[in-house]
């Protein structure tokens, strides 16, 4: 396994990790975090619409 591929496990399980603490905060951070990484803006309507289900999950 390479390095790059270790990394990215590791980045991974980090972030379950934080999600599964407070998923109803962190999921937010995440998506906040998604559309940032987004620099072709490829997945922002998309990171924006999950996001719509999270902030507002009584209108779902």
């Amino acid at each position: 396994m390479n390095l790059v591929t270790q990394i990215q496990k590791v980045g991974i399980k980090q972030i379950v990790t934080q999600i599964r603490k407070d998923p109803d905060k962190n999921i937010l951070k995440l998506l906040d975090k998604a559309e940032k990484w987004d620099i072709e803006k490829r997945y922002t309507p998309k990171i924006r619409g999950i996001r719509v289900y999270f902030e507002e999950p009584e209108n779902n």
